[in-house]
């Protein structure tokens, strides 16, 4: 890990790229894509990161090209493809059997409590969310550097490694090997391999990768609601969650 601001920064802003990126279509970010603006950042990015040398941005550079043959519409289709009800492929805890996903989603929910970190309108699971959290985590590690708050540089690097290791580094290789045959969002999930790849490595983990195959009797949607309708947070839903992210909680709020 690095104390570098700017890296750190630079990390944060392509965890907000691919948030935006996976989370359903809008003409204007469409537009982004398609104009090349945000391969530009992307690359940058990547420049000022000496570990991402594996990362190919060629999974980034096409992106412009495929959005002007599918056009908005085309993206839209296949992003609806993506997340049916049926087989919504950016769920974390639909590659995870039955009996363990509500223990996963209680333990994500767990992550973002701590850091007071809400959502509305997803749930916690989805990969929007779990992106924009590590970016979310990323600035206040920023944030407690330059008011030199050790102890919350530390937690805030360990809470990065731990998200990594228990949740978005152990599922989305798997989304990434589902979503390949897409025009879009096949490449979109290759960078976003890569770029998780690139992550572990400089976190020195190697997460335990599932290896579940979704399919429609895997689908948790009607457990998760219920853990949702409880709170904001679903948390409550479940008696023995975390003590980590409780004492967590008190240390950096």
């Amino acid at each position: 890990m690095t104390n570098d601001k700017n890296k750190l920064f630079q990390r944060s802003l392509v965890y907000e790229l691919l948030s935006h990126a996976f989370a359903r279509p809008t003409l204007n970010f469409m537009d982004f894509v398609e104009s090349g603006e945000f391969c530009t950042h992307m690359v940058t990015s990547l420049k000022a990161l000496p570990y991402c040398g594996n990362v190919d941005p060629h999974n980034i550079e096409v992106l412009a090209n495929r959005v002007k043959a599918l056009r908005f519409d085309g993206v839209l289709s296949e992003y609806e493809e993506i997340t049916s009800y049926k087989i919504n492929y950016l769920y974390e805890c639909n590659y995870q059997n039955r009996f363990s996903a509500l223990t996963e989603m209680a333990d994500i929910a767990g992550f973002y409590k701590a850091f007071s970190y809400t959502y509305s309108g997803e749930k916690p699971d989805f990969l929007p969310m779990e992106l924009e959290f590590m970016r979310m985590v990323i600035l206040k590690e920023i944030r407690a550097i330059a008011n030199e708050e050790g102890e919350k540089v530390e937690i805030c690097a360990e809470v990065q490694k731990g998200f990594l290791d228990s949740h978005i580094g152990r599922w989305i290789p798997l989304m990434a090997s589902f979503l390949e045959p897409f025009t879009f969002y096949g490449p979109l999930a290759a960078f976003a391999h890569e770029w998780i790849q690139a992550e572990c490595t400089l976190m020195g983990i190697k997460p335990d990768v599932l290896d579940y195959v979704i399919g429609e009797d895997k689908i948790v949607d009607k457990i998760v609601d219920k853990v949702a309708d409880e709170e904001q947070c679903p948390v409550a839903f479940v008696e023995d969650w975390s003590k980590d992210h409780e004492t967590l909680s008190k240390l950096y709020t």
